[in-house]
């Protein structure tokens, strides 16, 4: 997390010390610096919400918003009015969920699925784990 918080800081200093427009702002942070980088080793960790939040927030708040703008306004998708920044925990989420998948159609997926049968075993149910509630069984 460290690096990943690095480089938010990085960013931040350079946005904040530049006299870019609120837009190119914006397309700095979605398409050229951070994200992408920081997009890279996500599926590979396990970060808290709380987490992504630290490393995101000083690459947010040099894009020119009010000190009083809603995260809903900031995350929300543009058909309600949103700006659609892309939250690191949805990013991390999703990323490893499809990673998981392509591992699943490999032909080399047997110890998956053996890890997954013993998760089922140990958690005591005949139901896959996956289609279990999350709450009881986190």
């Amino acid at each position: 997390m460290s690096t990943l918080s690095a480089q938010s800081h990085e960013y931040s200093g350079k946005i904040a010390s530049s006299k870019l427009y609120c837009e190119a702002t914006y397309w700095a942070y979605r398409q050229y610096n951070i994200l992408p980088k920081v997009r890279f080793s996500l599926p590979a960790q396990s970060l808290l919400k709380q987490e992504c939040e630290c490393i995101q927030f000083p690459a947010i708040c040099v894009m020119h918003f009010n000190q009083n703008t809603s995260w809903a306004i900031v995350f929300g998708p543009t058909k309600y009015a949103g700006i659609n920044l892309p939250h690191l925990y949805t990013i991390q989420s999703t990323e490893q969920i499809q990673l998981l998948q392509g591992h699943l159609h490999q032909k080399k997926a047997n110890l998956i699925f053996v890890y997954i049968s013993t998760i089922q075993l140990l958690i005591g149910s005949s139901t896959l784990f996956f289609d279990l509630p999350y709450l009881p069984y986190h």
